[in-house]
């Protein structure tokens, strides 16, 4: 952002989180309100940083959290989708809901904050005024202040973990003050860039005295005994991350695993043994000395690549592959695993294409086995070629809105 010549506006992005500490109480001072809520600054430009803890009681609204959702679609049950993709005819809503932070006379509450003020143009005053947002301009204060969030709690998990032992909450909010007035905006809290999306399901057809008879319920014995190998735990485990970044590991993981269940039904590249044959044949004339290393290193060479053991598997279970897109996902996945940069406009969109794809292999998984939860079972030999939905569309950015629940 580029700060203003002279200016008496002065942005002010907060970053906050709150963990459950694993700490003494008994010296430990009652939480009050206004450290989590009210801040005391020197009006200029800089990063500040403060943390604080408490014990309760406690019950502290946090605000509003928005979540949203799809509704009033067509959708056969049991489903076989993932979340993102509305069921036909769905629209999207929203609903929001009080966040409380909650503590009892026995619980501590550790609470770190990082704020950057930076200085702003006067007009935002009165447009945030008026309009109550200019998410787009405050993104980059918000994501400074959250990056040096991550590092300090970071820095606690090496140092003082029990600080925080188990997180509560966050949000990143910001306003604007006007120095000469004084005077100043209400907090804004953007929604999350994340896409992360549920619709509404009604199970009341399948309830039987309160219990959940389905195709899944129906056939328990089967899946346990069928799926015993599949990776779901990775699927369980992602379900409930709010880090994207964890959420795209977890699900690239599965394709990781099928890809070398299936990596036995590529047939031997004959081009590729013969030219590492003829390599080899050249150092043992030119450089003998280097021979054995060469043996030692020449597997490297024939091992096939990860993105021809996913093509096999998506090609065994009838699976549409796109080479491009899938080695888009690829580099998002090696960027995150090697502590490397990446663009984040990439992470939401991959963390999608895979989402879907990873739900596709398992399902197709247990189909081959001969476990189909929709009523009708069908020939695996007979079943339809999968078309990702994430390549239909002519663009990712509507599989990809950056809206989602907070």
């Amino acid at each position: 952002m580029r700060e203003p010549e002279s200016t008496t506006v002065l942005l002010i992005a907060r970053a906050q989180a709150w963990f459950e500490a694993f700490v003494v109480t008994d010296s430990l001072p009652a939480i009050k309100p206004q450290w989590i809520d009210e801040i005391s600054l020197k009006p200029e430009p800089g990063v500040f940083v403060r943390a604080w803890i408490g014990k309760g009681p406690l019950q502290h609204s946090l605000g509003k959290s928005v979540t949203l959702y799809f509704e009033h679609g067509e959708q056969d049950y049991p489903v076989l989708q993932h979340p993102s993709t509305g069921p036909s005819n769905a629209a999207l809503m929203a609903k929001s809901s009080d966040r409380l932070l909650l503590a009892d006379e026995a619980t501590a509450i550790f609470g770190v904050e990082v704020i950057v003020v930076v200085p702003a143009p006067a007009e935002w005053f009165d447009r945030m005024s008026d309009q109550g947002q200019i998410d787009a301009e405050a993104q980059f204060a918000l994501n400074s202040a959250t990056s040096s969030l991550d590092t300090l709690v970071g820095s606690f998990a090496l140092y003082q973990y029990p600080l925080i032992w188990r997180p509560i909450d966050n949000r990143r909010l910001y306003l604007l003050v006007d120095t000469d007035g004084p005077r100043a905006t209400r907090h804004r809290e953007p929604l999350p860039a994340d896409n992360f999306i549920p619709f509404k399901l009604d199970p009341s057809k399948r309830l039987v005295n309160g219990e959940l008879r389905d195709g899944l319920t129906n056939q328990v014995g089967s899946l346990l005994r069928l799926a015993a190998g599949a990776p779901l735990v990775f699927l369980k485990d992602s379900m409930w991350h709010s880090d994207i970044r964890t959420r795209f590991l977890l699900q690239f993981w599965i394709l990781e695993y099928f890809s070398e269940e299936h990596a036995r039904r590529l047939p031997p590249d004959d081009h590729v043994r013969q030219f590492v044959r003829r390599l080899e044949d050249l150092v043992k004339v030119h450089s003998p000395d280097d021979l054995a290393r060469f043996r030692a290193k020449k597997g490297e060479l024939m091992r096939r690549t990860l993105a021809e053991k996913v093509r096999a598997c998506f090609d065994y279970f009838k699976i549409q592959y796109d080479d491009s897109l899938f080695k888009r996902a690829k580099r998002v996945r090696d960027a995150l695993s090697h502590g490397s940069a990446y663009e984040q406009r990439d992470l939401i969109e991959m963390e999608h294409y895979v989402r879907e794809v990873s739900r596709y292999v398992i399902q197709r998984d247990l189909e081959f086995k001969g476990l189909f939860l929709k009523p009708s079972a069908e020939d695996p030999a007979a079943l339809p070629v999968i078309v990702p939905k994430f390549t239909l569309r002519e663009s990712a950015d509507e599989q990809t809105m950056r809206i989602g629940p907070i």
